[in-house]
């Protein structure tokens, strides 16, 4: 005893033994202060935390005394053959410390995706020890980076319910100011984390380190070996569709950051953000373009009435509102949509092609409030999530330098898609979730389309300014077999019991809007209502080869694009051209605008030309002048316009530096 105490005391009279003693007393002291993220409060009334406490005051205790006792008194040399010991041990370590801080229910990513990510997480230890050649270097950095990496997601996850993609990095300033409003108190979770990484770290800092290469020419071959590894990683990764149909599309970027894993899903964020560059882009001429169409803008605002009075606007994208009689051969639309089956009066309506079946919601709102397409992204990904902050030129801001108010509504979880930051960039004023529709009427576990509509005439009533309302409703949404729930409409004899959910949901919602448009046709105030679907419900393959006689996975492309078509409608309470039509979500916005005499800006004006060429178009196909519908690579001219529009959008969103800004400016009132 007396010779471990005499050890110990000329440990700590050395700078190492200051220092890590110092180190592990401020860990102490900070724990002791945290003791409460270890009580029942902090974990649904549980107590087993607190003995998880204790133990690790009495771990971090006995680490030190260890380290004091010996660490420092028998430097050694640590043998070659510790390498693999090491990769395997860090691997497991880094995946398991990220899931357990980001992840509670980390133990359901499957046993494919944890080996993954702890390959993934090895190949990173190699790396590091092999490109700085020191043990201590490679496990300080890579612990470091990794838990980082877990405090990013956990805390991002908690603030906006999204967890930190690729393309947050690019905006790091606008995040730190973000952070900067909300408590960051660790978790029991993060200070487990943190004891034992202090453990692991000071343990391999205070003893020999393992150097892979002792000799020059070594060393030499070992930092090009990094090299490699890390360039056959990235491009490895980068390439492979196989990991992209493992790890999923990020549809819904939290789920699957929990499906699957963080490491995982943050590099499907990578792979998403890589938008490729169109073919003979260039900068200037997106200028040039910009220029020419600035005049034609000019001229067509200088042609508007001046002093017209400026409409209430109502936009809603209503949750799959559409028909799923497809082909239109079962009459199904008279019973199903009474109320916009018959409506013609000031009204505009057919069917619009959108880029997204099933669910992607964003990926519609993106493309009616930008006038963009998804043409140019991977169908994987999500606008709003990778570039949301880079929109301010939509509809909102538009309007709302003409001297709108500008209201965005979602009634369910606020932060989806990205939406706080996407709608503020976008020039929303207002963005009401469900957090301040407490009460609200609700159709199954969602709140109904006619209290939405409530909210918006209330927003209305209480404006002296004109309204510009875009809102996402949830009513229709999935899944359809909640049981207490009957429906009003049945097809194929209630076979698909989901399908017929669907459509008694469609059909109330087809009431409602007839209720808001009644609502608005005795109003003195100048309104228009815009309506569409963001896509088609995700019900059984076999109810829709059953009912229509194929599937959205037809070999046949006519067939397949009835599958990424919905209904829409503009109507408004005074005289407009009555037309049924189809059309894209990239144009609607401008169709609003134009019926609404709003000015148009220069990219604005370059769509209403292209739409003259192209009628309508999404991410799967065209719709041609000729009344037919058209494959991407089947004709020479379109191609060259579409490759035109990409380029435009690519420099709106990805070449930022380079924007040509002047394309979304108006400038004669």
């Amino acid at each position: 005893m007396q010779n471990l105490t005499d050890r110990i005391k000329k440990s700590i009279r050395t700078p190492g033994g200051i220092a890590i003693t110092v180190l592990y007393a401020v860990w102490i002291v900070f724990l002791a202060f945290h003791f409460s993220a270890f009580g029942p409060e902090a974990n649904k009334g549980s107590v087993k935390g607190i003995p998880i406490f204790f133990g690790l005051l009495v771990l971090l205790i006995a680490a030190l005394l260890g380290l004091l006792s010996g660490m420092f008194t028998k430097p050694g040399k640590k043998p070659l053959w510790q390498l693999p010991l090491y990769t395997v041990f860090f691997g497991v370590f880094w995946h398991f410390q990220t899931e357990y801080i980001v992840n509670t229910a980390w133990r359901r990513i499957r046993p494919v995706h944890q080996l993954m990510s702890m390959a993934i997480s090895a190949c990173v230890f190699l790396i590091l020890i092999l490109l700085f050649q020191s043990l201590k270097w490679a496990a300080l950095l890579g612990s470091l980076f990794y838990f980082a990496f877990a405090l990013a997601e956990y805390y991002t996850i908690a603030f906006r319910s999204i967890p930190v993609m690729y393309s947050d990095l690019t905006d790091v300033g606008a995040a730190a100011a973000v952070v900067g409003n909300y408590n960051l108190s660790p978790t029991k979770q993060i200070l487990m984390i943190a004891s034992v990484l202090l453990m692991i770290l000071s343990a391999i800092l205070a003893g020999p380190d393992l150097v892979p290469g002792k000799k020059l020419r070594a060393n030499i071959a070992g930092r090009l070996l990094a090299v490699v590894m890390a360039v056959t990683l990235v491009v490895g990764i980068g390439h492979s569709d196989r990991f992209t149909q493992s790890v999923g599309t990020l549809f819904r970027p939290l789920k699957s950051f929990y499906q699957y894993g963080s490491q995982l899903a943050f590099i499907q964020s990578i792979k998403n953000a890589q938008i490729d560059r169109p073919d003979g882009y260039n900068a200037e001429e997106i200028r040039q373009l910009a220029t020419s169409y600035s005049r034609k803008a000019d001229e067509y605002n200088a042609s508007l009435p001046e002093n017209a009075e400026r409409p209430n606007i109502i936009a809603i994208m209503n949750e799959s509102f559409c028909d799923p009689d497809v082909t239109g051969s079962n009459d199904l639309a008279k019973d199903l949509m009474p109320f916009y089956s018959a409506i013609s009066e000031n009204t505009v309506k057919g069917k619009v092609m959108v880029s997204t079946f099933g669910g992607g919601t964003g990926r519609s709102e993106f493309e009616f409030n930008t006038g963009s397409s998804m043409h140019l992204f991977d169908l994987s990904s999500s606008p709003y999530a990778l570039f949301g902050q880079r929109m301010q030129d939509a509809l909102a801001s538009q309007l709302k330098e003409d001297g709108y108010q500008t209201v965005a509504i979602h009634p369910y979880v606020g932060s989806n898609y990205n939406r706080p930051r996407t709608y503020a960039a976008m020039g929303f004023d207002t963005y009401l979730t469900r957090d301040e529709m407490e009460g609200a009427e609700t159709v199954r576990k969602y709140i109904s389309d006619r209290a939405v509509y409530d909210r918006i005439n209330s927003f209305i009533d209480e404006e002296q300014d004109p309204v510009f309302a875009f809102t996402v409703t949830m009513q229709n949404h999935g899944d359809y077999k909640v049981p207490d729930y009957p429906a009003e409409i049945s097809v194929l004899d209630g076979r698909y019991p989901e399908a017929d959910q669907f459509l008694t949901l469609i059909h109330e919602s087809d009431r409602e809007l007839m209720e808001l448009i009644d609502h608005y046709s005795k109003s003195s105030e100048k309104t228009i209502i815009v309506l569409f679907g963001d896509h088609l419900p995700s019900l059984p393959d076999a109810f829709y080869k059953e009912y229509n006689g194929f599937t959205k996975d037809s070999g046949k492309l006519e067939e397949q694009l009835q599958y990424y078509q919905t209904s829409y409608l503009i109507w408004a309470n005074y005289d407009i051209p009555e037309e049924e039509r189809l059309t894209s979500l990239n144009y609607l916005g401008l169709h609003l605008l134009k019926m609404a005499g709003s000015r148009l800006t220069p990219y604005q004006v370059y769509l209403n030309e292209l739409e003259q060429k192209i009628p309508a178009f999404s991410a799967y196909g065209w719709f041609g002048t000729d009344g037919q519908y058209h494959a991407y690579g089947s004709d020479a001219e379109v191609d060259q316009l579409i490759n035109e529009f990409d380029s435009i959008e690519y420099n709106r969103l990805v070449d930022v530096h380079h924007r040509a800004q002047e394309f979304y400016e108006k400038r004669s009132d």
